[in-house]
């Protein structure tokens, strides 16, 4: 993917136009008609009130705004326009996007009274008979330059396409069944296409591919716009460009950035800093780390960020960075909360939109639980180790006590017992899993199944113990050591791994390193009646978590 790098002599221009236009600006003094004269301000309320002004003036300037428009909102704004003929120094000046090279807005200033703002209409990717029209708003210290190729497609042909199947049909993020599914084709529902692929087999909505043999189709195919690669998708004016932040602000309460809200219903797509970005209703778009990370926040609807062929949806209340540079850009980073940049949109920013917008609660992610007991059945007076690690929760508590987010625990439980671990978020959602340690009775028993001893005699043989040191819980590669002890009219001992029964002495002991969990031992002791007692224990191998890598 290509697009225009800044060179250094257009952003040397660049300056000193806008140094022009801010000499011409101080010198006219920015009178009622452009910018209030202010007396110089410190504080957060100042910049409360400059705020809800300069937003308050820039909707009644932009009354006016058309489609592939945009509008002087507040001061100031600096411009480099294509037509030299063209306008656009003072509040309500508007011009086709098309006219624009460079776009900026200057950061607020409670002291000056400057806070850049510019509303624009774009088509984007909206069909043209809808009539309506995707909102941009951009405000603070932010710069725009578009990216979109000279051979703009203007009223570009459509096709309505239905599906008239009895099943939902699948919309893709590219031309191809290997691409995702990023949305669905209802049963009934008719779209309007834009584009194909080379064989007029996949077409391309707004809202993603559909494979076309499966819909019913209404116009002619072969008129549709070619799309052979994102930048054919992206030609709709200013549908593609590049922005840039100042990240330095005067206040806190107005971050800088960029606004996008698309119709009710309606999805629209965007290229920015060569990332495409799926916006279903209401998105917030920055820069951070000295303009080398795209930052995309969804605050309210679906939005979708695609870069390498990698689809990341961004839930609502949450946002996702994208490393960039003039030629490319990388995958997207890991999910995150809002932070206080969109947490300052209130409503007199989103008031500004054409829908009403709510800000979401910070998006948590979902709490992830690993439980584990080794062994989960034990013999009475026997232990076992419960095993856990937890990701994405403020608190945990295993049986109501506060653990740590990865650990052990051994537990000797008399009986049979449920161990409940619980993750919390911050908001107090609760998220938990359980395990049931089954205890049953000693395994040494004297009681004789009938298919060994026939008879109703007791055997003359006693079993006085089997053990196992230093634990009945290893881990994998350790050994334990048996031991055993029996008396009375001994005729034979037999120890069985698992693999058959080895004779042994009446009393003695061997080393165990069990590979396989978990692994029982039984002793069986026969009296020279040929009656037999038996004794058995379990040895578990247990294998540690490994514990989770810390989000970069």
């Amino acid at each position: 993917m290509s697009h225009p790098t800044k060179k250094s002599s257009l952003r040397l221009g660049l300056l000193v136009i806008m140094g022009v236009i801010g000499i011409a600006a101080y010198r006219v003094g920015f009178d009622s008609q452009n910018r209030p004269q202010r007396v110089a301000a410190q504080g957060e309320d100042s910049c409360d009130a400059l705020i809800q002004e300069a937003l308050q003036l820039s909707s009644n300037f932009c009354l006016e705004l058309g489609r592939n428009e945009a509008c002087y909102g507040y001061t100031s704004v600096s411009v480099v326009l294509s037509n030299p003929d063209a306008q656009f120094a003072q509040r309500g000046d508007i011009v086709p996007v098309t006219d624009i090279e460079t776009l900026i807005t200057r950061p607020i200033d409670p002291a000056t009274g400057e806070w850049g703002i510019v509303m624009m209409n774009l088509d984007a990717d909206l069909p043209d008979t809808s009539g309506e029209t995707v909102r941009l708003l951009l405000f603070g210290g932010a710069e725009i330059t578009p990216q979109t190729p000279d051979a703009l497609v203007e009223n570009r042909p459509v096709v309505q396409v239905t599906n008239t199947n009895d099943n939902n049909l699948n919309l893709r993020s590219g031309p191809g069944q290997e691409f995702p599914v990023v949305d669905i084709f209802d049963i009934g529902d008719t779209l309007p296409f834009y584009g194909r692929n080379a064989n007029g087999d996949w077409l391309r909505s707004s809202r993603g591919w559909l494979y076309v043999p499966l819909a019913t189709v209404e116009g002619n195919i072969s008129t549709l716009q070619l799309i052979e690669s994102a930048d054919d998708a992206y030609v709709a004016p200013m549908q593609s460009f590049a922005l840039q932040m100042d990240e330095a602000a005067n206040c806190s309460a107005a971050p800088s950035g960029l606004l996008v809200q698309t119709p009710s219903g309606q999805t629209a797509n965007l290229m920015v800093n060569n990332v495409e970005i799926r916006i279903g209703s209401t998105a917030y778009i920055r820069t951070r780390n000295n303009n080398s990370e795209l930052v995309v926040a969804n605050v309210q609807g679906n939005v979708q960020v695609i870069s390498n062929d990698f689809d990341q949806p961004v839930p609502e209340g949450a946002q996702v960075g994208i490393e960039f540079n003039e030629d490319n850009a990388g995958n997207p980073g890991n999910l995150e909360p809002i932070d206080g940049n969109l947490t300052n949109l209130d409503t007199r920013f989103l008031g500004e939109l054409p829908q009403t917008v709510n800000i979401p609660k910070p998006w948590t992610p979902d709490i992830e639980i690993t439980f584990a007991a080794a062994p989960s059945s034990i013999p009475a007076g026997a232990c076992t180790t419960l095993n856990w690690q937890v990701s994405n929760a403020a608190q945990i508590l295993l049986a109501g006590s506060p653990v740590e987010a990865v650990g052990t625990r051994v537990e000797c439980p008399v009986s049979t017992t449920t161990y409940t671990l619980v993750g919390i978020t911050s908001d107090g959602t609760e998220t938990a899993q359980q395990i049931t340690i089954t205890v049953t009775p000693n395994a040494l028993a004297t009681n004789v199944p009938p298919t060994q001893n026939p008879t109703s005699v007791a055997p003359t043989v006693v079993i006085d113990f089997f053990s196992a040191s230093p634990a009945t819980i290893i881990q994998l590669g350790e050994c334990v050591t048996l031991a055993w002890g029996v008396s009375g009219d001994v005729a034979g001992v037999f120890l069985d791994d698992g693999f058959g029964e080895t004779p042994q002495s009446s009393s003695g002991s061997i080393s165990a390193c069990p590979e396989v969990a978990p692994t029982t031992y039984t002793l069986r002791a026969q009296d020279s009646g040929g009656m037999n007692v038996y004794a058995s224990l379990t040895v578990d191998v247990f294998v540690p978590p490994t514990p989770a890598a810390t989000p970069g």
